[in-house]
């Protein structure tokens, strides 16, 4: 497979937890002694991921204690990635995290994909995710870097009924995120369907288009290259029904945006709402008015204000 194939189809959310924790697992070292605890830095929990992303090892737990920060549950390596999915203590000094399964994918210590059970909102750019089926017409939503199912498990909770499509090149994730992540009763209700395959291939699409589209493509913690190009988002455009829109996370990616203007030209913009990330979100289509953000769910209320022209927005990416 080619780099420019696998580079296409793998994504990041480029959530990337920037905090500080207490103390790290001896087993990420030597399996030996327990650590020293390390200084209270906002560096230290992405600098740990990536020594567990680069792990050799096929899979091991490491123990947890109330003042260890997580333990890994599993850890594999496909034909494509490392996979590695952790679980962080419920009294994690990042609330952002505190409870949760993240889902870690490459070395760059993102977080890929983030679940809590009974608890959908992250706090993140995945809430501004999940708004789009309230601003497109009825019908199917493709999720293009489903990953775990992050965005998805949000859409099911706040929008009960709704269809989704995911896709994801790498066919190992999906057991996982099913294990550990919920996927598995998002399939078994019908509420989502999982693909294989390459996200921007022409064949990434349903009969009569989606409603929506989100697009939460990156590699290595970067934007696709192929993102930077208009006609992608052109193309993409083509697989909507009339009314669709596509809700982007661009991250701080000024060609991109400047590639989503070109195609959208009344493309929106949001500033990141969570201050540990650079995740700017771009949704097409014409500005939506007050009246339409008043009927969203009481807890995605605080990610409908501040949207903006996304080309206002370019002097900061």
């Amino acid at each position: 497979m080619g780099t420019q194939q696998l580079g296409r189809s793998i994504f990041c959310t480029g959530f990337c937890v920037r905090g500080r924790f207490c103390q790290r697992s001896s087993r990420f070292q030597s399996l030996g002694t327990p650590l020293q605890r390390p200084p209270l830095t906002r560096q230290n929990i992405r600098r740990t991921f990536r020594k567990v992303a680069q792990q050799t090892s096929t899979a091991y737990d490491v123990m947890y204690t109330s003042d260890a920060p997580y333990y890994v549950y599993e850890q594999q390596k496909s034909m494509l990635q490392k996979i590695t999915v952790v679980k962080f203590a419920d009294n994690h000094v990042m609330k952002e995290v505190a409870g949760a399964t993240a889902l870690i994918l490459d070395a760059s210590g993102s977080i890929h994909s983030l679940y809590r059970e009974g608890t959908p909102i992250t706090g993140s750019y995945w809430d501004i995710g999940s708004l789009l089926p309230g601003l497109v017409p009825d019908g199917p939503i493709g999720i293009l870097g489903l990953g775990a199912g992050t965005v998805a498990h949000l859409m099911n909770h706040f929008w009960p009924g709704v269809k989704m499509e995911g896709w994801e090149l790498d066919p190992k994730i999906y057991p996982v995120a099913r294990d550990h992540m919920g996927l598995q009763q998002l399939e078994d209700s019908g509420a989502l369907v999982c693909h294989v395959g390459d996200a921007l291939a022409e064949d990434a699409a349903v009969p009569g288009g989606f409603a929506g589209i989100v697009v939460d493509l990156f590699a290595e913690g970067q934007v696709l290259p192929a993102l930077q190009q208009a006609e992608v988002w052109k193309q993409m455009a083509k697989k909507l029904k009339p009314g669709g829109r596509v809700l982007a996370n661009i991250s701080d990616n000024r060609a991109l945006a400047e590639a989503i203007i070109t195609a959208f030209p009344e493309a929106q913009g949001h500033v990141p709402i969570n201050a540990n990330t650079r995740n700017y979100v771009a949704l097409t289509g014409p500005p939506v008015s007050e009246d339409v953000w008043q009927t969203f769910p009481e807890q995605l209320k605080y990610c409908t204000t501040g949207w903006q022209p996304l080309k206002d927005l370019l002097w900061d990416l």
